[in-house]
């Protein structure tokens, strides 16, 4: 069950997740991200999961949406 979404930089979000006592992965292919969801929902505890994107389409997406 999803509880909530918290936004952060990437940097050492796995090592926060640890140091809280939860499982911290980065991934950074949509591959990775699966494998990471699966190993999750597979495990009892917390899993926080940092996703390396490319932000490069958001412009084009942004404006798309909003029609500029």
């Amino acid at each position: 069950m999803l509880m909530g979404v918290v936004c952060v930089a990437i940097a050492r979000t796995a090592a926060m997740a640890r140091g809280f006592g939860a499982e911290g992965v980065v991934v950074d292919s949509e591959k990775a991200l699966g494998d990471a969801l699966l190993a999750a929902h597979a495990k009892p505890q917390v899993t926080l999961i940092a996703a390396k994107i490319d932000a490069s389409g958001y412009v084009a997406q942004f404006k798309a949406m909003w029609g500029v």
